[in-house]
This record gives structure tokens, sequence and C-alpha cells, in this order.
């Protein structure tokens, strides 16, 4: 089956133990109270949306965010995947991904993880820096990284991600090296580096703003991300989309790629998003409306979630420019000039010819010839200034 008929699925796990001092996500804490309620409107969501679909493409991947998904029992995340196969066609091998906080691990949670389908996990390193970690409010040191990715690596869980955070407050590059070389350490195929985006109302901002701690550098941040495409080359990685390294093709993110692919994905759970059949819709973020419009379904809606607070239809232009906009995130591969004319029936440079040109004379983009014909990625300058260039794309046609 063609890549572009299958379909992805999140699950939005809400719960936290702690709230770390820079989230914006949506979580929740102190409310552990309400997972088996919660587990059950994730179940009765996907038989609704499940039974509102006349054609259901078959699912490769699954991915379990939050939140921290790891606060939920490996019985409970099985009993989800079970449900998700109830519900949908499945491919035979399904890449299915969970984050996992590096603490409190044990070999029965992750081997209940891995006996029910879990292939792929993804542990909050952040730091190498204790004092780093503690400064965004994780409990964890790498010592507990180390012990998660052995632990998973023998109960055969090999797909491993580590996520790290570059630009904090007070970071100096040199302490932004020792993370990269301490993480490269233990060989993970696969790294996502997200520099921090401080955002309003939480605790680090609060921090910021009341002198106790710096204000981040965007100068140093951008020195780091340089020197993180520098290293992580030499280490043996492959950089395939702005913020992600893989040790080979195998190990990229599949489920991620569906979003970048700008294809077809169902998200269940509190504040979860979905792209299928030419609309958008967001769930409603708060965990109790959640539960109740699911305890209570409002069979009027269409092929929807009853939880969904926001539904837009989109139009031809908004699916070119977010075609664009999550294509040119890939940096090797970019967007394919036949394949973008097999999906909108135009070329690419009759459509954006003015900000191909521009952005190519400003060496931002390149063409590159590849096996199935050339493709339009952003160059090294453009991987530093790449929202610039993403904007160039977002505007009626």
């Amino acid at each position: 089956m063609s890549s572009d008929k299958l379909l992805s699925i999140y699950i939005h796990i809400p719960f936290c133990r702690t709230r770390c001092y820079y989230c914006d996500f949506n979580t929740t804490t102190g409310t552990s109270h309400l997972i088996e309620t919660y587990i059950d409107a994730l179940i009765a969501e996907m038989k609704f949306v499940s039974g509102r679909m006349k054609e259901k493409p078959s699912i490769h991947t699954i991915f379990f965010g939050g939140g921290t998904p790891s606060i939920i029992p490996a019985n409970k995340i099985v009993s989800i995947i079970k449900q998700v196969r109830q519900c949908f066609p499945m491919i035979k091998d399904p890449e299915i991904s969970m984050e996992i906080n590096p603490i409190h691990l044990t070999h029965e949670y992750m081997k209940g993880l891995e006996n029910g389908g879990v292939n792929r996990v993804s542990f909050g390193m952040q730091s190498a820096s204790i004092e780093e970690l503690r400064m965004l409010g994780r409990k964890h040191n790498f010592e507990d990284v180390i012990q998660s990715v052995t632990l998973a690596r023998k109960i055969s869980i090999s797909n491993i991600n580590l996520d790290i955070i570059f630009g904090l407050p007070g970071q100096t590059l040199e302490s932004f090296e020792r993370t990269l070389e301490t993480a490269v350490q233990i060989q993970p195929p696969h790294l996502s580096l997200y520099a921090l985006t401080v955002e309003e109302g939480t605790p680090l901002a609060t921090m910021i703003e009341s002198g106790e701690i710096p204000n981040p550098d965007s100068d140093i941040a951008g020195d780091m991300y340089e020197t993180a495409m520098k290293k992580l080359a030499e280490f043996g990685y492959q950089q395939y989309e702005i913020s992600n390294w893989a040790i080979d093709q195998d190990h990229q993110c599949k489920h991620n790629l569906q979003y970048w692919m700008n294809r077809e994905y169902l998200g269940f759970g509190a504040g979860a998003h979905s792209h299928y059949n030419q609309w958008r819709w967001e769930n409603t973020e708060t965990l109790l409306n959640y539960i109740q419009k699911m305890k209570n379904p409002d069979d009027k809606v269409r092929q929807f979630s009853p939880a969904s607070s926001q539904q837009i239809e989109l139009t031809t232009n908004d699916d070119l420019g977010e075609t664009m906009i999550m294509g040119l995130r890939l940096t090797e591969d970019g967007i394919g000039e036949n394949e973008f004319l097999m999906r909108f029936g135009v070329g690419l440079e009759e459509i954006y010819s003015n900000e191909i040109k521009t952005s190519i004379l400003q060496n931002l983009l390149e063409w590159v010839e590849k096996n199935n014909g050339r493709h339009l990625r952003l160059t090294q300058r453009g991987k530093l200034l790449g929202n610039q260039v993403f904007m160039r794309f977002l505007k009626d046609q």
C-alpha cells in the first residue's frame, strides 16, 4: 500500500506527577484518580470516530505523547493499543512509539509495553547537566537516562530517541557540547534537539522576569544549533528534519514524517489534533470537559470526534501552504517536484515561482537531484532561518 494512503494515530496522555518549569503543553497534575475514567473516554472516542469513517486506511504508526504517558500502567497502555487494532485495520509491523520519563522505570513495566507492541521509545533527557535539569524542573539525572536506555535494550526495544533542549538560560556552548557528547556515548539511534521557547505564564518565564535567571541568548542558541549540525554529522548521525537526526533511514520517526509530509492522522484525547478527509479538528483541552463530552457524545457531528472544540474545512490553498512549510522542514528530502505535481496537478514553480527564485538567490533554498527527480530543500543557511523561509509560502494563492 502506498505510504500516502496510510494513517497515523496520536494518543494524548495529559497526566504528569509534576509540571516542568518550561512546559506549556496540555498537561495536568494531581489528577491521577481520573486515569481510568480518561482511558474509558479515549476508547469511547476511538469507537465513535471509527464508526463514522466510511473508509479506513490502515494504521502504520501510533504515538503516545503527553504529558507523561509512562504514568499510565503498562496493561492500560496495552489495552489502548488493542482498542486501536479493533477499531482500525493495521499493517503487520506498525511503529508504536511512547514518550517515557527516564526515572523510576522497572523491567516489568518495560516488558509489559514491549509485549503489548510498543517498539519505539523516546526519553526526555533534555541535558546532561544536573544544574540545567533542576533549572528546568526535571527530577531525573543522566544516570537515569543511561539506566532507562539499558533497560529498553535488554527487552529488545532498540529504536530509542533522546530529547535534548538547548538555548537554556545561562547555558554555555561548552555545556551544550558536553550534553551532545554525553548523549552520543550511549549510542541512541535517534536524537531530537529543540531550542527552548520561554512560554508566557510558565514558572520559567516568571523566574526570568524576576531576574532569578538570565534571559536565553538567541545568538548563543544559534551557535549551538550550528554546532549540533557539525558535531552530529561527525558522530555519524544524518539530519533529516530541522530538529531531528537518525543514524540511518530505518530509524527516522515514521510517525512524525506523517506530519511533515502533510499526510492524514487522527488524534485522540484531550487537546489532540486530527487531519483527515480535508478537515482539521482539535479536541477540547480541559480534562473533565473531554471526559464529559465522551460520556454524553453528540451524534450530530459528522465524522469528527464529539470532543472536538474546533473544526476547519481545508481549502486547496491551506493544503498547498501546509505542504510547503511542513515539507521544507525535511532537510534532506525537502519537497519532491514530481510528488508535488502528482498531489496538486500543478508544478511547484507554477505556484511559487517568485518565492522560490528569491529564496534561492538569498541562499535559503536549493534544488537537488535525487533518484525520483528534483527536490527543493533548505540550504545550510536556510536551516538557520527556517521560519523566515516558511512564512513566504503562507499566503493566498
